[in-house]
């Protein structure tokens, strides 16, 4: 069972002990990953340089690639997550009409 939050205590910052250590990765100045955690989420935040046009569009298009591939993700859990919940009200559904009938 996971507990699910409305916001991530990353944005929250409610309680400053849950707050894990920020890593901070760089190649460059213009190329880095920084990685915000806490105990119940993680928030990657990714620099790519963009110095001239080519690097531009190879950029734009890696970044899609990867909100594709994030959407994708979630899209999956959605419906995991949808299915979970019929069978669950299926089996509450069943149970109550059976001391009915």
């Amino acid at each position: 069972i996971v507990e699910r939050h409305n916001i991530p205590e990353v944005e929250a910052c409610k309680m400053p002990k849950v707050i894990l250590m920020t890593l901070y990765i760089t190649r460059l100045p213009l190329e880095y990953v920084w990685i915000k955690s806490s105990i119940d989420s993680i928030r990657p935040i990714v620099k790519i340089k963009h110095e001239d046009d080519i690097e531009h569009i190879l950029a734009r298009g890696m970044t899609r690639v990867l909100n594709l591939r994030f959407m994708k993700y979630i899209n999956w859990e959605i419906s995991e997550m949808k299915l979970s919940l019929d069978t669950r009200a299926r089996i509450v559904a069943e149970s109550f009409l059976g001391h009915v009938v």
